[in-house]
């Protein structure tokens, strides 16, 4: 393929390897610039799915061990201390790369990674910060500085700030760097996987990892709850917090549902098992805006979505279903009422089907993308008290043409990141 003539070359910087959300947003984006406007360079910290991935593309893939400013929570302050000092080394080498490839935009794909926003603040690059999360009590992430000035310092830092929702957006204060990009997806392609289950029988999906902030326990409990109902239901994600899930399969077979309940694990497959679903559950405590939501649409599931996030405006705006309070309650009452009325249950699933196109397409992400990675590279940065301020701060620590060599895998379990 050959390129236009004017290229803008940027450098993402993704804080994973791994393939869960944010990760599959990249890669989306990744592969559709390639046919437009962008050329890009990546950094990732170590090999893994997405590694594997990007790597049959054919552009610069850089493996640097970066580690999350915003650990998870539960980190003790010596370990914080000790990744603050591996940030610094690893800007050299973030630096070093923009310079060989001539950079002109930095982007960074999450807010628990800073070593792009300083190497472009040091090198004197715009930078875009992709904010997928929101910062609350129920984010499961550590704020040492406190939010509001975490969130400060992420404005400060960026020439635009992509919000994944308007819920991410609204932590921002109405800041005029904040743009609104909601994350595409590819439309599904209408096979359905082979599942385990009862033929006949209604299938409620629940997707993501099986982890508390993602609402894990309150799906099993809202589904236990549901008497009478001839539905088989299905739990997709790994299962990160073992204890949580042991207590989760014990819950269960108390209440004599264990045939009822299929544990998959993580699949690569998502879209093919959707397509088996009758109905899509996100019951998350805090979400700014998952990828399975829109896809679960895509494939044409009614879906019952928490007031977590970014996914009650996308189902709002497609019409495709239950918009219900955090609480095994009310997401038992959504999947009841989707339950009970049919044609309800299937008017939802067209609605949703027919309107995503138009609003989550994987083509309107990247056009959109591809624009403000542009505009941000053609404006320039202007001068900032901060970018010296970096560079006093950083100067004595600095060393000299660091290598592209692998260096020793030095991360914490945290370094496998978000959804």
């Amino acid at each position: 393929m050959t390129r236009p003539d004017r290229t803008t070359r940027v450098l993402f910087v993704s804080h994973s390897s791994e393939l869960r959300g944010a990760e599959r947003s990249l890669e989306l984006l990744l592969r559709g610039v390639e046919a437009e406007t962008i050329e890009p360079v990546v950094v990732l910290p170590g090999r893994g799915g997405l590694y594997d991935h990007l790597s049959a593309l054919g552009f610069p893939l850089y493996d640097v061990p970066m580690w999350w400013w915003l650990p998870p929570l539960g980190e003790s302050h010596e370990t914080m201390l000790t990744a603050y000092r591996a940030i610094v080394e690893n800007i050299a080498v973030v630096r070093n790369i923009i310079r060989t490839h001539g950079i002109q935009v930095v982007h960074s794909n999450s807010v628990v990674v800073m070593e792009g926003a300083l190497a472009a603040a040091l090198e004197r690059l715009p930078h875009v910060w992709h904010i997928r999360e929101i910062l609350d009590e129920t984010s499961g992430l550590s704020l040492p500085l406190g939010r509001v000035a975490t969130l400060g310092i992420v404005e400060e830092l960026s020439d635009k700030v992509v919000a994944v929702s308007h819920e991410a957006a609204r932590q921002f204060w109405n800041s005029t760097k904040v743009e609104v990009v909601y994350n595409g997806v590819t439309i599904s392609n209408g096979r359905s996987a082979q599942l385990p289950g009862r033929v006949g029988s209604l299938k409620v999906a629940f997707g993501g990892s099986l982890i508390e902030r993602k609402g894990v326990d309150l799906f099993v409990e809202a589904c236990l709850s549901l008497r009478n109902a001839d539905v088989d239901f299905y739990l997709v994600g790994d299962e990160e917090n073992h204890a949580l899930t042991q207590g989760l399969r014990n819950r269960i077979g108390e209440a004599g549902k264990a045939s009822r309940f299929h544990f998959l694990g993580f699949r690569a497959d998502m879209s093919s098992i959707l397509e088996a679903m009758d109905i899509y559950v996100l019951a998350s405590r805090n979400d700014p805006f998952p990828r399975t939501v829109i896809e679960a649409m895509a494939a044409g599931c009614a879906v019952v979505v928490t007031k977590s996030g970014g996914a009650m405006e996308a189902v709002r705006s497609c019409g495709a279903g239950e918009v219900v309070e955090i609480s095994a309650e009310s997401i038992a009452g959504g999947i009841r009422r989707l339950i009970e009325d049919p044609r309800y249950r299937k008017a939802c699933g067209q609605s949703g089907k027919r309107n995503v196109y138009e609003l989550f397409s994987s083509t309107s992400y990247v056009t959109k993308m591809t624009k403000l990675l542009s505009d941000v590279a053609l404006s320039g940065r202007a001068p900032r008290p901060i970018d010296y301020l970096i560079e006093e701060l950083l100067s004595r620590h600095e060393t000299t043409q660091p290598s592209f060599a692998r260096r020793p895998q030095r991360r914490f379990s945290w370094i496998f990141g978000r959804s």
